[in-house]
């Protein structure tokens, strides 16, 4: 689910969120780290030194920052215009 904003994203995780009262670090968890290791994308879903730095800050489900390794993407509700991250495709096997 792609959108600059993060609303898109934000509204979905916020309706898994109520909806299966789970825990918000299972959350977290569920769409970070897990994927990470299923599809064997190394050195991402889990903030440890040596991974990329992906960050994004949330606050009441609406985004506030969006680090792209180590760099600020978005801030005060606007997408800047720096670019540090690649795309990360998934080979079929």
């Amino acid at each position: 689910i792609h959108n600059p904003d993060g609303k898109t994203s934000l509204t979905f995780l916020k309706s898994v969120f109520e909806k299966n009262n789970i825990e918000l670090e299972e959350m977290i968890q569920k769409t970070t780290s897990l994927p990470a290791k299923k599809y064997g994308i190394a050195k991402r879903g889990i903030l440890e030194q040596g991974n990329y730095a992906d960050i994004l800050i949330i606050e009441d489900f609406k985004l506030k920052y969006a680090f792209v390794n180590g760099i600020c993407v978005f801030e005060n509700e606007k997408q800047k215009k720096v670019f540090p991250g690649m795309s990360v495709k998934y080979k079929s096997v």
